[in-house]
């Protein structure tokens, strides 16, 4: 979803409602569709692709609480995030060591280039609208995950005490804070939904749905899901509840797909989970050959386009599975000696 939408939406003008509102992009949508019903997936990659990025945040959640909940112990918060830092800026390293080369080798030497793709391992792109997409586009991503790892510890072990209720409960002081802060981010030009906040619902409930066995998504929540989610692209007011919708609308989608043993369809998806990080982390670099292609011919018919996205998405995936494989030979070996390394220090501390 999050390859095609970033592939397709620059090949229209629909656009979407992901760190903002605007009534425009579901006009563009419609009338997209009206005029030519052929491009009908290129308009809704378009507009809906990015909901993809709440699959991350729910899964994230979910691993994570079915890991230390079948630990049966308490998080020690330095290990646990000392663990995160190194994954995440391992994974960042080694994408920016390939996005450097590819710059290199495509475009020639660029210094700014590497100097601003060396700023986006601050983490900060995401605090302003105007440098968010900077730098390495998605990266914004990395940010948003590493403020949600630091905060899940105390949810966790909040949810573990308060269990259900302590969950409708940090729903509610959510939803009330994003309404509360909303307005005054978008005065002050900071994304709310590039950060931690304003995807906390979905986070919310991936832990609640590894942790309560009773809060199983039934068909009424589903269908719930689906009035909140067509109801939310209608308003800005409305507008929020979008990520939480479509992260249950998703999930209702994939399940059965992924639990269908012995299918071709389960295993791809089992594969394309397993390299996904490498997938977001040079799916902005691959685009931009990829969409040169089109530039000589900008006005291009659905039908080639949909073939030129598929070749991306197939060249994403072939490229990233050879990434992985560099990357779990070189720098993960690495890491988990870091990784070991920081441990043994940690109880040497202990010990003293």
């Amino acid at each position: 979803m999050i390859v095609l939408h970033n592939f397709l939406h620059w090949r229209t003008d629909v656009g979407e409602n992901e760190m903002s509102y605007s009534p425009e992009h579901l006009i563009n949508l419609m009338k997209s569709i009206s005029n030519d019903p052929f491009s009908i997936f290129i308009g809704l990659f378009s507009y809906f692709g990015h909901f993809g990025v709440q699959i991350f945040i729910f899964v994230s959640a979910y691993g994570l609480t079915k890991k230390y909940l079948n630990q049966n112990r308490d998080i020690n918060y330095k290990e646990y995030i000392g663990y995160r830092l190194i994954k995440i800026y391992s994974l960042a390293g080694f994408g920016l060591l390939v996005t450097v080369a590819y710059q290199m080798l495509y475009f020639g030497p660029s210094f700014s280039f590497v100097l601003s793709a060396v700023k986006s391992l601050t983490m900060t792109n995401n605090f302003r609208y105007a440098s968010i997409y900077a730098y390495v586009g998605p990266w914004w991503f990395f940010s948003l995950i590493l403020q949600l790892y630091f905060v899940f510890p105390f949810l966790y072990r909040y949810l573990q005490k308060k269990r259900e209720m302590g969950f409708y409960l940090l729903l509610a002081i959510s939803y009330l804070s994003i309404y509360v802060i909303f307005p005054f981010t978008e005065k002050l030009k900071i994304p709310l939904f590039g950060n931690f906040l304003g995807h906390l619902p979905e986070f919310l409930l991936g832990i609640a749905l590894a942790m309560f066995p009773k809060l199983a998504l039934k068909s009424k929540h589903i269908l719930m899901a689906l009035g909140i989610f067509v109801i939310s692209n209608l308003s800005e007011h409305t507008f929020p509840f979008s990520f939480l919708s479509a992260t249950v609308l998703l999930i209702a989608m994939v399940r059965p797909l992924l639990f269908a043993r012995k299918t071709v369809v389960s295993r791809a998806l089992v594969f394309i989970g397993g390299i996904s990080m490498f997938i977001f982390l040079i799916n902005g670099q691959l685009r931009t050959f990829t969409l040169e292609i089109f530039v000589p011919n900008p006005i291009i018919s659905p039908a080639h386009t949909y073939m030129w996205a598929m070749i991306h998405l197939a060249a994403a995936i072939i490229v990233s599975y050879g990434l992985s494989i560099v990357y779990n030979k070189t720098i993960l070996p690495l890491s988990e000696k870091l990784y070991k390394m920081l441990l043994m220090n940690m109880k040497d501390k202990q010990k003293t």
